[in-house]
């Protein structure tokens, strides 16, 4: 009997699932319908689909008001992401076929899912009149290490075997920002190990939807994911990055260091490898120089970090916020380090480089570097200190031009920043001539000929924490 009771407890339990299924089934297959008839009804200009596995579409991924903002066209999306090739597919043939006239479509692909991406690259080839934006998801590093060899070479195969087929239509762009390592190796880029952050993901649909960089060819698709392969060969018996958490790190400078607030600034990509925790004193447009009260130099910075009062920046100022967080957090136990950046403006103003007769003159670029240095050691004798060069510029003919009669080239104020920290005993970074930024691939790592591009940030981020390892900790 009381088996008897049991069997029934059971078949009701295996019933009750059944029938959750089959709702939950119905309910799918209706929410999928009414999808496919949205799509074939409305008006638009352009499809945003997307096999990133984002929590919320809505609030992690780029929608609708994107590419309206940033294209001027009208766009539909999917409420959600599609977890197979096939459910895409179907979306994407609903949307073409719907009688709108598609100018544009924008995908985001996970090539390794399931289904058929045959039948993909068959519909790009199918509208020749309409372009086609892809973007290769960029799993972070974690990912790929999580994976067996065996499976990260059948993932990566999944990659190179699309993107070949998609590139054999003259109508699909093709991008991947996965074998950069200012994007992959940086985990504070990241939601997931397969989803860029909120953040990140607006950085790289205007980095590669709206400006084009990163974008695949024929030419460069294959060599670039086998090395993206040896990359993650490397990663498996790479030593364990620096550990800095037990420093702070203080950055004061001109645009290099404050007009990037994301994840890929340099003070956020050196705590994002090495864990220490970054301060962005950094303004753009600054001089170390003071040129009067108000402009924000180096001299002025520092007078409101002595006396613990924020400077009179906009709101929103990563300054502004950074320097209000230094003075409510704790740092006690500690290894503080300032890192002091500037250079560039002083150059492009054509302010003296010196003052033979007054070093530490503050309206000069090595006197206000001087001055600042030397107020640093006596607040802050513990601290490590240390003063960067500004880096290589395509601007002026390579920064050999003299801006005004009182100025130098660009070399002279990189060379007076290194008798600078000679002089007054602190380290000196030399990115002038050593960051590894030239005339032979500044259009790589620049931006836009001056400013350190994504790549350029996260080479400057490394060149620190090796230098900070190699001076600071093991004191060579």
């Amino acid at each position: 009997m009381k088996q008897s009771k049991k069997s029934l407890l059971i078949a009701a339990a295996v019933a009750a699932v059944v029938v959750a299924a089959l709702a939950a089934g119905v309910l799918f297959s209706f929410f999928r319908r009414a999808r496919l008839g949205y799509l074939r009804q409305t008006e638009y200009d352009s499809v945003f689909f997307s096999m990133v596995p984002y929590q919320d579409m809505g609030a992690d991924a780029v929608g609708a008001d994107f590419f309206s903002y940033y294209l001027g066209i009208k766009t539909v999306t999917a409420p959600g992401y599609f977890g197979n090739f096939n459910d895409l597919g179907d979306h994407l043939e609903a949307a073409l076929d719907s009688g709108n006239e598609i100018s544009l479509v924008n995908l985001e692909l996970l090539p390794f899912l399931p289904g058929d991406y045959d039948r993909l690259a068959q519909m790009v080839a199918a509208y020749p009149g309409t372009t086609f934006q892809i973007l290769m998801n960029a799993p972070s590093m974690g990912y790929w290490t999580s994976q067996s060899k065996e499976e990260a070479e059948k993932q990566l195969a999944s990659y190179e075997e699309l993107t070949e087929e998609l590139l054999a239509c003259d109508n699909a762009k093709v991008y991947f920002v996965g074998a950069e390592d200012w994007m992959i190796l940086n985990d504070t880029n990241y939601a997931a190990p397969l989803v860029a952050s909120r953040e990140i993901t607006k950085h790289l649909a205007l980095l590669t939807m709206c400006d084009q960089h990163y974008r695949l060819t024929a030419d460069n698709f294959s060599a670039t994911y086998k090395g993206l392969a040896a990359k993650i060969d490397h990663a498996r018996v790479a030593p364990a990055p620096v550990d800095l958490s037990e420093w702070c790190l203080v950055f004061f400078g001109d645009s290099v260091i404050g007009n990037y607030t994301n994840t890929t600034s340099i003070p956020n990509a050196v705590a994002a490898l090495s864990g220490c925790r970054a301060y962005n004193l950094g303004v753009g447009g600054t001089l170390a120089c003071y040129e009067g009260p108000g402009l924000h130099s180096f001299t002025e910075i520092l007078d409101s970090f002595f006396q613990r009062k924020v400077p009179a920046l906009p709101e929103g100022s990563v300054c502004l916020q950074d320097m209000a967080a230094y003075f409510a957090e704790v740092h006690e136990g500690k290894r503080l380090c300032f890192v002091v950046n500037y250079g560039l403006n002083d150059y492009f103003n054509g302010v003296p480089v010196e003052n033979p007769q007054d070093l530490s003159d503050v309206s000069t670029y090595a006197g206000a570097l001087r001055s600042g240095l030397r107020d640093l050691k006596e607040a802050f004798p513990e601290a490590e200190i240390i003063l960067a060069s500004p880096n290589y510029v395509d601007y002026f003919d390579q920064g050999q031009e003299k801006q005004g009669e009182a100025g130098g080239t660009l070399t002279d104020y990189a060379e007076a920043a290194g008798r600078v920290a000679q002089d007054s005993g602190v380290i000196f970074m030399d990115n002038y001539h050593e960051l590894g930024i030239d005339a032979s691939n500044s259009m790589s790592y620049l931006a836009d000929g001056c400013h350190p591009a994504e790549n350029g940030r996260f080479l400057y981020a490394q060149a620190l924490i090796r230098l900070i390892q190699l001076r600071c900790i093991e004191g060579k």
